[in-house]
């Protein structure tokens, strides 16, 4: 009869496959990154973790220069019986893979060394150290280093410089280098006169 023909009802909850997300592009200094793309799926909310600072709906992006981790995952959006709104997976399907993304520091400014006589090499500008990044430098064109060979012959001679990403950050290499916003410092220009006429 009526009084004991069914038990009573119980929900539960089979929450989605874990997000497998990909990184997205590095950024310049003051510019936050794009959070990877996450499948919707009905009844489930995306949260994200950024840096080991926690999961959130709504996580604030970093702007500030060094290699940033990433992480999303599922939670019920609405309670579901005895599981409550914000409810996670299980450890199969808790969480994303990591990724990382890189904000690289502005350019460098440069300010340009002295003149000197020849014979004698100029002084590298000096660059602001970055945790993280390495400052390399090329000269009259040449290629990047951190320790270019500085000409001693008499003529103009142009150095730029930039900032490099001192070891690997997810799948960044160590020496990876900056998107075009934030590549490369302006030349600047350093004259080595001739010696004086004897």
């Amino acid at each position: 009869p009526a009084g004991c023909t069914e038990s009573n009802t119980v929900s539960v909850t089979i929450f989605p496959t874990k997000p497998t997300i990909t990184a997205t592009a590095n950024t310049c200094e003051g510019t936050g990154f794009s959070l990877p793309t996450v499948t919707a799926v009905a009844g489930f909310t995306v949260e994200y973790n950024i840096d080991g600072a926690g999961y959130s709906s709504s996580s604030t992006v970093p702007t500030t220069p060094g290699c940033h981790n990433v992480q999303a995952r599922y939670v019920l959006t609405s309670d579901c019986d005895g599981s409550l709104a914000g409810s996670t997976g299980p450890v199969l399907c808790l969480e994303s893979n990591t990724v990382s993304i890189v904000i690289f520091p502005t350019q460098p400014t440069l300010t340009p060394p002295s003149n000197t006589c020849a014979g004698t090499a100029f002084t590298l500008p000096t660059v602001t150290p970055v945790a993280g990044f390495t400052v390399q430098y090329s000269v009259n064109g040449g290629a990047y280093s951190t320790s270019p060979s500085v000409p001693t012959t008499a003529g103009c001679h142009s150095v730029k410089a930039r900032y490099v990403l001192n070891s690997a950050c997810g799948t960044n290499a160590a020496n990876t280098t900056a998107p075009a916003g934030c590549l490369e410092s302006a030349s600047v220009n350093v004259v080595i006169f001739p010696s004086a006429p004897v």
